[in-house]
């Protein structure tokens, strides 16, 4: 009895252990699994967290509505024309029709052609119009359209100003209250700074603004080549040269004249003189009979 006695209660502290052992087994298992679980939410939480940040508006995207694009456009044309002066006063009107003006205009000569080169700027919205009513000058020989878009930079631009607009209302507010004079000028030297950074960003804002309003028409306008057998001899260059030359003459015609009516008593007089030398040597030679 004693033997089974002591044998049984072996037996039971045993048992004892090995459910110890396996409930601290659970529960590191519980845990372990638990940590997995809040160790694969943690990168999801993470990710979630960046991309409501990168969802959410900031100031520069609430600055500029997602709808608006900033764009340069610009438009480079080439137009066989009968009359190339003519045609830049009418290039002039239809500029000023579309609310633009004459950026720059430049007529030149060669072979004895005329050529000419405007830029038009005109208001985005009339962009399409005035270049309908351009085409309508002569021939379009080539057409191009370029367009840039500049939305980026003219968000990072409004985002930079806001920046530092927040940062000269925290500087300005810290140089009103009292404090030593060397952080005083520190303070003024960061706000100076800052007010500078402030003028140039608005500077380049205003720039893209301009930019962006306005677009560009790039004309270059070329007369009409001449016909078969004619291509050397254009008759307009060979009537105007022509007349230039009769002006010329003419001209130098009219100053001899000029120089004659002045000259002629120098001339008269050398004559005279001239007569009364000759008399008098003939005068003084001796006679032969003499």
């Amino acid at each position: 009895m004693r033997f089974f006695g002591k044998g049984l209660s072996q037996f039971l502290i045993f048992a004892a252990l090995i459910a110890i052992v396996i409930v601290s087994c659970k529960k590191n298992e519980s845990r372990g699994i638990n940590s997995l679980a809040s160790f694969d939410k943690a990168p999801q939480a993470a990710m979630a967290g960046r991309g409501g940040a990168d969802e959410a508006s900031t100031p520069a995207s609430k600055a500029l509505p997602a709808t608006e694009r900033k764009q340069i456009v610009s438009v480079s044309m080439t137009i066989e024309v009968d009359e190339v002066k003519k045609r830049v006063k009418e290039a002039e009107k239809i500029a000023k029709e579309f609310n633009g003006y004459i950026f720059q205009a430049n007529i030149s000569q060669r072979k004895g052609f005329e050529n000419a080169q405007i830029t038009i700027m005109v208001p985005a919205n009339n962009l399409e119009g005035a270049v309908a009513r351009i085409e309508k000058l002569g021939s379009v020989e080539n057409q191009s359209q370029n367009t840039e878009d500049v939305t980026r930079q003219f968000i990072d631009l409004t985002a930079r100003l806001n920046n530092y607009k927040k940062e000269e209302s925290a500087l300005a507010d810290l140089l009103s209250k009292p404090g030593k004079i060397e952080e005083i000028l520190k303070v003024e030297n960061e706000l100076s700074r800052v007010r500078s950074e402030i003028e140039r960003i608005q500077g380049e804002l205003k720039f893209l603004e301009k930019q962006t309003s306005y677009s560009r028409i790039f004309i270059n306008l070329k007369a009409q080549a001449a016909p078969a057998g004619f291509k050397n001899w254009p008759i307009s260059h060979t009537v105007k040269r022509a007349t230039m030359a009769f002006l010329y003459t003419g001209r130098a015609l009219v100053s001899l004249t000029i120089y004659a009516v002045f000259f002629l008593p120098f001339f008269i007089l050398i004559y005279l003189a001239y007569r009364i030398l000759r008399w008098w040597l003939i005068r003084k030679k001796p006679k032969l009979g003499s």
